[in-house]
Order: C-alpha cells, then structure tokens, then sequence
C-alpha cells in the first residue's frame, strides 16, 4: 500500500520551519507504510536531529502536532531522536528501518 502522504509531508514541513535546520531526516513508519492503517490510525513520525533533542524540542514536536490534530483532526504521534541512534539495534531503531517512508 502506498499511503497518501500529503499530511505527514505537511507536519515535515512545519518541523523543518521549527527546527532552524536541525532537522536531518524525518520517516513515517508504523502502521501506514505497513498498509494496516484503518480511519482513525495515528501517524507515527520519527523526527532525526543533530543534537540530542531537549525537552523543549520535544514539547515543540507535540505542540507542533496539536495544530495539526486541531486543522485535520488525524492524530501524530512523534518521537524526536539524535540522528546518531539511527543506526542502533533497537526494536524502535529496526522498526524504523524497515517499514519506515522518508519523507
């Protein structure tokens, strides 16, 4: 299944505006790119960064999914991650991998 993308592109773009060009890579993954979205699925969003995100990045990435729950009523669900755990063998990490759509 190729999901509409149309809306995490958006959310992308609001997080490259926020984050002042800390942003490296941004990847759907979880059940959209697994085609077992159904209606009222979130969209699960990794957010890559150059530096270890604070609490203040990751208080933005909830707020900045706030206005889009509020303008579309779909729900994101992000987690924001140093880029350098990209390459970790973690059950979130391989999941990222191998379902994951960069957007």
């Amino acid at each position: 299944m190729n999901p509409d993308l149309s809306l995490a592109l958006e959310y992308k773009r609001r997080v490259d505006s926020a984050f002042n060009g800390r942003v490296v890579k941004v990847v759907l993954y979880g059940s959209r790119p697994r085609g077992e979205a159904h209606e009222e699925s979130d969209w699960d969003i990794a957010v890559f960064l150059t530096d270890d995100p604070t609490m203040e990045d990751r208080h933005r990435l909830t707020d900045l999914g706030s206005d889009v729950l509020m303008d579309t009523g779909q729900v994101i669900q992000s987690v924001a991650l140093p880029s350098r755990r990209e390459a970790e063998d973690s059950y979130l990490m391989r999941a990222i991998r191998s379902e994951g759509i960069t957007l």
